[in-house]
């Protein structure tokens, strides 16, 4: 689906600008190779395309910043092309028309009048802003939309559904028809299956209607079928077999596996939509959810307190008691609260990490490591698996570091090259890796009784700016680079499962005498990058949980 608007030709002075929802994606569309050109810490690129011009690859709320720092630049820019313009309306709706202003702004500059100008919208559903857009800021548009529902919505057609069980359906159809309509009109009715439309058929003839039918999957005249579409309607005739500006959609129990997306389009439709239509979508939802009663919990949820997916999300949405019990490290569960010591091992982004509890008295696993270490150092203690087994426990040696893992995935008989090769977890740090198959040791079984150690660990308060759901790669190597191995003291919020979330977090200084906490983190995700830095405050998620 795309709206265009264009005029007269570019020249090589001219600026391209690609706008996207999420700079991490968009910044992918162009490939990371030709992005040559990194304006700052604005999160825009530009590069430079011979007797084309400048593209500016970025997102509205960066976009806006740049303007601050380099207006002169919008003189230039004279080709703006939105992506996923539905989510750019919905998600920075004020950032999108600001833009648009501007850039409408300084076309009606005097001495640009003859500039090129063009705007290309690109999306998968009609939004209802899109129509502003194109009236205001857009000179002679070309739409296309390729999805006839999405066509139905830009033209304004009047939605209407009616509830009904399965076998009240013929019934309903023949209230909601106009058998003696004021005006010459053409009805479409759309129907599941062979049988259903001879059967509609047949009942729409009994009322003395002309009616044509057609299915795939029955022999029928298309020529003729066209020609009688194509003849004009007498006043007073009723061709059952066209669709006006009124969509009549009926629902029946056996519509169950549509009825959350028939509701979803009616409310983007503005549609009237029976409570019942509620109730019934409300049931099937809950119905879905318990279906994943035992998937693990939405890691957008944990991170964020909100999934923008619920509807199709493959996880749990709802904290499940039976599962979600802190799980136990040893003989005592995961601290549910008060301070504890922690060390990251493996840094998923800048507020995400996995690493292990250290205890304030015994410390379990040192013990464990000590000894691991102790019995692989003896060579005639190294023996290599013969049967690796799918989520099988093994030993695994990195240096001089000894490991318990355990198998993931093994390289399949079709894939040659990765025959020898295994996925594994490293249980007692949280990290994946495919490491040589012949590698795995056998562990012996006084090492296995100790659950793992592993804790996945999710800082409070902070989230990406700009509303991006991914973290900027630099800030996660910045954050990995200050925190990766060191020992911190962080407070316990909320545990459920195998996840912690704390606030604070920083690092476990002795002061002698004093010992204890020294310092605040001082490149604490937050702290510096708060405002137009890379960090915006987040509400208490723990409150949503």
């Amino acid at each position: 689906m795309g709206w265009y608007s264009h005029q007269r030709s570019h020249t090589g002075q001219d600026i391209f600008c690609f706008l996207g929802r999420h700079f991490y994606r968009v910044s992918e569309v162009l490939g990371k190779e030709m992005l040559k050109k990194p304006v700052g810490s604005l999160k825009c690129y530009v590069f430079f395309f011979q007797n084309i011009g400048d593209i500016i690859v970025t997102t509205p709320h960066s976009l806006l910043r740049l303007f601050k720092y380099q207006s002169l630049l919008f003189l230039r820019l004279c080709h703006l092309i939105l992506d996923e313009v539905e989510v750019l309306l919905s998600e920075a709706n004020e950032q999108v028309f600001a833009i648009l202003d501007n850039f409408k702004k300084n076309i009606e500059v005097e001495g640009r009048e003859s500039a090129p100008h063009q705007i290309v919208a690109a999306g998968v559903r009609w939004s209802r802003h899109l129509e502003h857009v194109i009236q205001e800021f857009m000179t002679e548009p070309y739409v296309v939309i390729t999805a006839m529902e999405e066509a139905a919505l830009c033209g304004s057609v009047q939605q209407v559904v009616h509830l009904c069980l399965e076998s009240e359906k013929t019934s309903t159809l023949l209230q909601t028809l106009d058998f003696i309509p004021s005006q010459a009109q053409k009805t479409l009715i759309f129907t599941c299956s062979v049988a259903e439309t001879e059967t509609v058929c047949k009942v729409v003839e009994s009322c003395s209607v002309f009616c044509l039918k057609m299915h795939k999957e029955m022999v029928f005249d298309l020529k003729s079928i066209l020609e009688q579409w194509n003849k004009k309607l007498s006043s007073g005739s009723h061709i059952v077999l066209d669709m006006k500006t009124r969509s009549v959609l009926l629902l029946t129990e056996r519509s169950a596996g549509h009825a959350v997306g028939v509701l979803r389009y009616l409310e983007r439709a503005d549609a009237k939509i029976p409570s019942e239509l509620y109730q019934f979508t409300a049931g099937v939802l809950e119905a879905k959810e318990e279906k994943k009663a035992r998937r693990p919990l939405c890691p957008y949820l944990k991170a964020f307190g909100f999934c923008k997916h619920k509807r199709i999300c493959p996880e749990r949405h709802h904290v499940n008691p039976e599962i979600d019990m802190p799980r136990k490290l040893s003989d005592q569960a995961i601290p549910t609260f008060g301070y504890i010591k922690i060390i990251p091992f493996y840094i998923v982004n800048a507020t995400h990490y996995f690493g292990r509890i250290v205890d304030k008295h015994v410390d379990l696993y040192a013990t464990l490591n000590a000894e691991m270490k102790e019995y692989f150092e003896d060579a005639s203690n190294k023996t290599t698996v013969e049967q690796v087994e799918k989520f099988g426990l093994y030993g695994l040696a990195e240096k001089t570091v000894f490991y318990r893992v355990q198998v993931l995935e093994m390289g399949q008989e079709e894939d040659q090259w990765a025959l020898d090769k295994v996925l594994v977890k490293f249980i007692d740090e949280g990290r994946t890796g495919i490491v040589p198959r012949d590698q795995l040791l056998r562990l012996p079984e006084s090492f296995r009784p100790l659950p793992p150690q592993a804790v996945e660990f999710i800082v409070c308060r902070v989230k990406p700016a700009d509303g991006e759901i991914e973290w900027n790669p630099k800030v996660t190597r910045y954050i990995h680079h200050k925190i990766i191995g060191k020992l911190h003291d962080a407070k316990v919020i909320l545990a459920l499962g195998n996840t912690v979330w704390i606030d604070p977090m920083f690092p476990s200084v002795g002061c002698a005498p004093f010992g204890g906490f020294c310092s605040f983190l001082s490149t604490q995700v937050g702290r510096p990058g708060l405002g137009d830095g890379p960090a915006a405050a987040q509400p208490s998620i723990c409150l949503v949980l």
